[in-house]
């Protein structure tokens, strides 16, 4: 019989104990029960270490202490994970229900794909549903855009080893310039089902300009893309963007 894969949730918050329950109760309800959760915390002052406290005993490592960002953050977990495979969230998302991380499991069976991805649904403050979103890994699109729903995708835990941690030079995209990092022999696996729920208050959401800037200089800086091609896709996300708002699409 082949073990069902274990999974390290990876939780930064920073001042967000209004929103942090929620997101600690979606992982503890779960019904796939090989998981551990691990809280990075940037040295709230909110109320949110009383908070995990109260969760603690479904804790296996968490911190609060002053950092440099969401990939610090998840970076200094990294190293306290133990699953066979990483998930990063934050504190206002959630798993979709309490059968997420079971019907994902279910999905490999005898499975063990590098990267396994799924659809986030964005959310707004009054919890109402904005739009869907999230595809199949694809290496040939990554060079321009992210396809995949980056929270809740499960990576292979060896994977940080072989490529390396998120690089904190960059304060927005460090999870596509880690991406960007795979090599086309990156094996994935996609479910079409919703897994997260993610609020819209990201950093990612809130600094379009200066993600873009982020964007082009990880593009200009990975071998297969270079300075040339990241001028022309940032120039072409450009006019996009103001569109793809007006329209209310992902962008």
């Amino acid at each position: 019989m082949i073990a069902t894969p274990r999974v390290s949730v990876v939780l930064a918050t920073y001042n967000a104990a209004e929103a942090l329950e929620e997101c600690i109760h979606s992982v503890v309800q779960q019904s796939h029960s090989n998981w551990e959760l691990l809280i990075a915390d940037g040295g709230s002052t909110d109320g949110t270490v009383d908070l995990i406290k109260r969760y603690e005993s479904h804790i296996v490592w968490w911190q609060s202490c002053r950092d440099k960002g969401i990939y610090d953050a998840w970076n200094q977990a990294l190293l306290h994970a133990h699953g066979d495979y990483v998930c990063f969230i934050g504190a206002d998302d959630r798993l979709a229900d309490p059968e997420t991380l079971c019907a994902m499991a279910d999905a490999l069976g005898s499975k063990r794909p590098d990267v396994v991805s799924a659809k986030g649904q964005l959310i707004d403050n009054e919890d109402h549903p904005i739009l869907t979103f999230g595809e199949a890994w694809d290496y040939k699109a990554l060079r321009r855009h992210i396809r995949i729903c980056h929270p809740g995708t499960w990576f292979k835990r060896d994977l940080f080893g072989i490529y390396g941690f998120f690089n904190l030079h960059y304060r927005i995209v460090a999870d596509y310039e880690w991406l960007l990092r795979l090599p086309e022999s990156t094996s994935a696996h996609f479910i079409n089902r919703t897994i997260i729920r993610i609020g819209n208050g990201g950093v990612s959401r809130t600094q379009v300009w200066r993600r873009l800037r982020e964007r082009r200089e990880a593009q200009a800086n990975c071998p297969r893309i270079g300075p040339s091609l990241a001028y022309l896709y940032w120039l072409d996300k450009l006019w996009r963007w103001p569109i793809a708002r007006f329209l209310g699409l992902q962008h």
